[in-house]
């Protein structure tokens, strides 16, 4: 794991953390523990971010945090939230950041919802699109890379993929990596060319 954060885990591995965050010494568990173990109802995504002992489920209506320091479940509305998903479009996506924040897709939007860790605030993103303006775009999948110092989206239209920077303001069209973006996206980071700029 990179940055203590894992991502893209599969249901036993989230079942197996939640676990391993929820215990509260030797063979006693919180009071949540049970809670945390059940995967909520429509999931599309999540995302573990170890370092600070937080599940993200992304649903059908919003944001779920599983926060083990405030010992409970904490749901949090996407204001002005649209998504697709089948069989009309991939699913949205989410990912972590490098300081612990959350950003959330839109399959039809080019617009990003982030989550600040410390205050939970939610906030819209609209990047600038540098290409395919005239187009209805929308971002999928997302994963953060460090080595690129920012986020890569999959975007709704298949075999795009888009660089946005880690604040969000301007999305750049990725060409040379179009190849390693399928054309929907469930889970791990996203792979990018070597030919990317770093």
């Amino acid at each position: 794991m990179s940055n203590g954060i894992a991502a893209g885990l599969g249901l036993a591995g989230l079942v197996g953390l939640a676990a391993a965050l929820a215990q509260t010494g030797p063979g006693q568990s919180s009071l949540h523990a049970a809670a945390n173990l059940e995967r909520p109802m429509e999931t599309i995504g999540s995302q573990v971010d170890t370092a600070r002992g937080r599940i993200w489920w992304l649903t059908g209506g919003g944001l779920l945090l599983d926060d083990r320091a405030r010992r409970q479940r904490i749901t949090l509305p996407l204001p002005g939230w649209h998504w697709a998903g089948a069989p009309y479009g991939c699913l949205p996506g989410l990912a972590l950041g490098p300081k612990g924040e959350v950003v959330v897709t839109s399959d039809v939007l080019p617009k990003l919802w982030r989550v600040d860790p410390d205050t939970l605030a939610v906030t819209v993103h609209s990047p600038a699109l540098d290409a395919r303006a005239d187009r209805d775009v929308g971002f999928s999948a997302l994963s953060y890379s460090a080595r690129h110092g920012a986020y890569f989206a999959v975007g709704s239209t298949p075999g795009t993929l888009w660089r946005i920077d880690p604040l969000l303001r301007r999305a750049q069209d990725a060409p040379l990596a179009a190849a390693a973006a399928p054309a929907c996206r469930t889970t791990g980071p996203i792979l990018t060319s070597a030919f990317l700029e770093p």
